[in-house]
């Protein structure tokens, strides 16, 4: 077995600590997902059964309506209230 050695307490809260990088987020519009990219995925684990593509920071209907195009496997949206009502295909 491995020896146990103590955890050092945190410095602080976490909240606190990620306050400090509030002032340094700026908006970034960029389209990093497209068809040929998504090719490039599947080619690899995905088409072996292994891993389904899954998207983050689907935030719009126009970003959910690309993830579906693209057919990925799986979407996270940072607030599903922000989303609006969708259905399924």
């Amino acid at each position: 077995m491995t020896k146990r050695v103590p955890c050092p307490p945190a410095p602080g809260p976490l909240e606190a600590y990620a306050a400090r990088f509030d002032d340094l987020e700026a908006p970034v519009t960029a389209q990093l997902w497209i068809r040929e990219s998504v090719a490039c995925f599947r080619s690899g684990a995905e088409r072996k059964g292994r891993f389904p593509i899954v998207m983050f920071a689907i935030n719009t209907p126009a970003d959910l309506t690309t993830a579906t195009r693209l057919g990925v496997g799986a979407v996270l949206v940072d607030s599903p209230r922000s989303m609006g009502p969708v259905g399924r295909s």
